[in-house]
């Protein structure tokens, strides 16, 4: 069984498969190839992956020099596959795409799958020859398609006292599509991650994704404000039916008011309406972030660690 990779897809093709993706991840998004090209100079490389059947699924590949002609070539959280793809189905597109990119062919791949961490992830990316080089990314899953009162009973229980007392402050939460609160917001991000020294998604990258998505519903962002002076801030980017929490940030009065709490749990209503069906909650790192991991663990999703990156 093999499959063939159409590596010269139109917009309007892509954007029909990737929004049947049961689960996708921004990484593999057509904006998001756009924001890697124009922040970092990244070349984009995009394909359906075909079966016998049709479509099976989507792959996009970040590539960038290295030395001479040698390319760096990056598929961060892919390839993602449609509803009922079968196992061989998977395993065709997938050494289609190893084919593709070889030393010989002076491109160097690092693959992150979309693959948990399990011994049978292992043997797939080892019949690839490939091997492990970084360990696995960790994030968390929430669905959003049960009712708001069920999504609530299943918060943590200091997590909904936190909410609860949120929504009971001064403070005045506001959503929309960019505009003051997004640059007050990437401002904010931007000197916290320098100030740090951590590893963060940059404004210009975040700015990248917002021109190139052909959806203003794929930008949410939710601000909280005491008066007229902004607290706190939490940016959602949409893909497909999913969406990941990419930015929260608060200040000390938002922090004392438990501002992310209710920004988060806000942005999931919004989220909700706009039909967005799973929330990826943007990484957890109990090590280096416990606190942060401990919050995004209150909203009681599904904890998952992928297998880890590939070369």
């Amino acid at each position: 069984m093999a499959a063939t990779l159409d590596w010269a897809p139109r917009p309007a093709e892509w954007e029909r498969v990737f929004g049947a993706l049961p689960r996708s991840t921004l990484e593999q998004s057509w904006a998001y190839g756009a924001a890697a090209e124009a922040a970092h100079g990244h070349r984009a490389r995009r394909a359906i992956v075909h079966g016998e059947g049709g479509a099976l699924g989507v792959v996009q590949v970040l590539e960038r020099p290295l030395l001479g002609a040698v390319q760096v070539c990056e598929i961060l959280r892919g390839p993602l596959w449609l509803q009922g793809v079968s196992e061989p189905d998977r395993q065709a597109g997938n050494a289609a795409i190893r084919a593709a990119y070889s030393l010989r062919q002076r491109r160097l791949l690092l693959w992150m799958p979309e693959l948990p961490d399990a011994p049978a992830s292992h043997s797939l990316m080892r019949a690839q020859a490939m091997r492990p080089v970084i360990t696995g990314y960790s994030s968390i899953w929430l669905g959003l398609r049960p009712p708001l009162d069920k999504l609530r009973a299943g918060l943590d229980g200091k997590w909904r006292n936190a909410l609860r007392n949120a929504e009971q402050s001064k403070l005045k939460v506001q959503v929309n599509r960019g505009g003051r609160a997004l640059d007050w917001l990437l401002e904010r991000h931007d000197a916290f991650r320098r100030t740090r020294g951590f590893r963060a998604p940059s404004p210009a990258l975040i700015r990248g994704f917002i021109a190139g998505t052909p959806r203003k519903s794929d930008l949410t962002v939710v601000s909280a404000a005491l008066g007229s002076e902004l607290v706190a801030g939490a940016l959602f980017l949409g893909h497909g039916t999913t969406a990941t929490y990419y930015v929260g940030w608060s200040g000390p009065q938002g922090r004392e008011l438990d501002a992310q709490t209710l920004l988060l749990w806000r942005g999931i209503e919004a989220l909700r309406e706009g039909g967005i069906a799973l929330l990826d909650l943007g990484g957890i790192d109990t090590r280096r972030a416990p606190g942060v991991a401990r919050f995004k663990l209150g909203l009681g999703g599904e904890v998952f660690t992928l297998s880890g990156t590939w070369l």
